[in-house]
This record gives structure tokens, C-alpha cells and sequence, in this order.
């Protein structure tokens, strides 16, 4: 992701006490970098199924459902503050401690749950990916917020087909990234995605740029990675992106 800059990060101390009944950070599972979680080239990559914890890591997209107003969410996505390629991890549906806290962007965390490979074929095989791609999550997770910093800058990518094409495009799963001087190629289907300049997809599941359409240029375009079906970037706000000539 990006570049960061060279900062002192104070990580909370104040203890909290949990409810009965409420989900516990139970510092179990192995504690590895989402380096080694993301990829399997590392020695210490988790087994399938396998509880994994890591520490000192960054919000970068909360894709927030809160119906009640106590904070809870739906994906997460956080990285290592270090960014790069394999930085990035996606947190399906997990327990926010301390119990209500709201999490934003910049928020330093540390995360436990189960390593999980996921493709929508394991709820319906009907809706199986041909490719047998997947995408690296942890489920059942638990999310400890433990400080605060600065939301991360993107990582910028050179070669656009670095998000479309494997082996790159895996590596940046998970990972807020920047795109320069691209353009819409297509019009957007009917779920709203269209693809770039060297195929990643724009997806609109946190944010609908207005009006796009076959040839619109961006100047820039930044968002976090993620792959149904293909390789999507999923720009977070109207921040995110520049048209040229506005």
C-alpha cells in the first residue's frame, strides 16, 4: 500500500473489562505477519482452517453495517503499516473489542481468527469460479483496537495489469492501492462494476462514482483489492478519486 512516514506509534494500554457473554481476545493461534498469511511462498504460512493472530496492523476500509448504532461491522480490511505486496488481509464480519468501540481508518488493531481461502463455489456450487481462484480471509475473527494513527496513503502501481494479472494481482489482495492516468474500458454491468486500463474491475460496494461510463479518464483512482470472480478495486470515497480535467 503506501509509503508511510517515519512515526512514533503509541499502541492504547487501558485495560478493558468484557461483559460476560461478550467475544475475547484470547492472544491463542499462531502470531504471524499478513506477510506470511498472504503468502504461501513464506515457511510459517497458515494451514486452511488453521487460528492465526497478528498485531500492529492498520484499518484501511470498514464496509459498515450498523442497524443498532452499537458499532458493529461487516468486512474489514487491515493492513501491516509496513504496506507492499502481501500487506493486506480482509476480516469477515468480526467482534470489535473493546465491546462498542467504532472503528475508523487508522485505527491501529491487532486481529485473531481462522486463515480461510474462500470462493463463492463453497456456498453454492453453482456460482463456483472456473478458475479456482480464491480469496484469503480470516473468519471468526476478533478485532482489538489498541491505538490510533494516520489513515494509509496508497501504494501506487506502476503497471496497471499488476492488478488483473497473477502472480502480482494476488499479492496485492487486501491492499489499498493507486492507480495513475487510467480510464473506463467498458460501461458498468449490471452489479456496477466496469473494468480499467489492464483489466482490474472498479467495484462500487463502498462507493458509486457518479456517472461513469466506456472512456472515462481518471487522473486517479485509488482503493482496496479484491477478487470475486476477478481481481475488483473498491475506491472508499469521493477521495479517492480524480477525473482528468476536473
Amino acid at each position: 500500500m503506501r509509503c508511510f512516514s517515519s512515526l512514533f506509534i503509541v499502541l492504547g494500554a487501558c485495560a478493558t473489562e468484557i461483559p460476560p457473554g461478550e467475544p475475547t481476545f484470547d492472544e491463542g493461534g499462531s502470531k504471524l505477519t499478513l506477510y506470511q498469511v498472504q503468502d504461501d511462498g513464506e515457511e510459517a504460512h497458515p494451514e486452511v482452517g488453521e487460528t492465526v493472530r497478528a498485531t500492529n496492523l492498520v484499518v484501511t476500509v470498514i464496509d459498515r453495517f450498523d442497524e443498532d448504532g452499537s458499532g458493529k461491522v461487516g468486512t474489514v480490511f487491515a493492513q501491516e503499516i509496513g504496506g507492499g505486496p502481501y500487506s493486506g488481509i480482509q476480516l469477515y464480519a468480526p467482534n470489535v473489542l473493546p465491546a462498542g468501540a467504532y472503528l475508523l481508518p487508522g485505527d491501529v488493531v491487532e486481529v485473531e481468527g481462522t486463515y480461510a481461502e474462500f470462493e463463492l463455489g463453497q456456498i453454492n456450487p453453482e456460482w463456483a469460479d472456473e478458475t479456482g481462484r480464491t480469496i484469503t480471509q480470516l473468519t471468526d475473527g476478533v478485532v482489538r483496537k489498541t491505538g490510533e494513527w494516520l489513515a494509509p496513503e496508497p501504494t501506487l502501481i506502476e503497471d496497471p495489469a499488476d492488478l488483473f494479472e497473477d502472480p502480482a494481482a494476488e499479492s496485492w489482495e487486501g491492499v489499498l492501492v493507486e492507480l495513475e492516468d487510467v480510464e473506463a474500458t467498458a460501461a458498468p454491468d449490471s452489479r456496477g462494476s466496469y473494468p480499467l486500463t489492464g483489466g482490474v474491475e472498479v467495484d462500487d460496494d463502498n462507493y458509486r462514482i457518479e456517472g461513469a461510463t466506456s472512456g472515462l479518464q481518471f487522473a486517479r483512482i485509488a482503493g482496496v483489492i479484491s477478487y470475486i470472480y476477478s481481481y475488483k478495486l473498491l475506491p472508499r470515497s469521493a477521495l479517492d478519486v480524480e477525473i482528468a480535467g476536473e
